[in-house]
């Protein structure tokens, strides 16, 4: 993951009188990201989660990495699983009525089909 903008209105101020901020949680750790930041790198076989608390939109590069030890097959079907997933998500976002191109958290896949 890395925060590549966040467009903050200024304020200390987040959303539900919360201090703004985009935060990662990963198993029981919780840290603040900033534009700017150090990427992160997570195991997703953990629990984990984001959020933003600021008032304006967060952008976040995502690079998903497969494990070395999965097979050509395990990839294949995590792929179109992934696949699926985005389709459900940009669904979702069209029957919310939210804007794909303004609103960032589309996520999108890309397969490093290393050997």
């Amino acid at each position: 993951h890395v925060v590549l903008k966040v467009d903050d209105d200024g304020s200390d101020s987040g959303v539900g009188g919360r201090a703004s901020g985009v935060v990662l949680k990963c198993d029981d750790e919780e840290r603040t990201w900033s534009e700017g930041c150090a990427p992160t790198v997570i195991d997703t076989t953990f629990r984990h989660e984001t959020w933003n608390r600021g008032r304006g939109a967060c952008y976040v590069l995502l690079i998903d990495f497969w494990h070395p030890s999965l097979s050509l097959p395990e990839r294949e079907a995590l792929q179109s699983f992934m696949e699926l997933e985005g389709e459900y998500i940009r669904r979702e976002m069209q029957r919310k009525g939210v804007n794909q191109a303004a609103g960032p958290s589309l996520r999108q896949h890309a397969s490093l089909n290393a050997e």
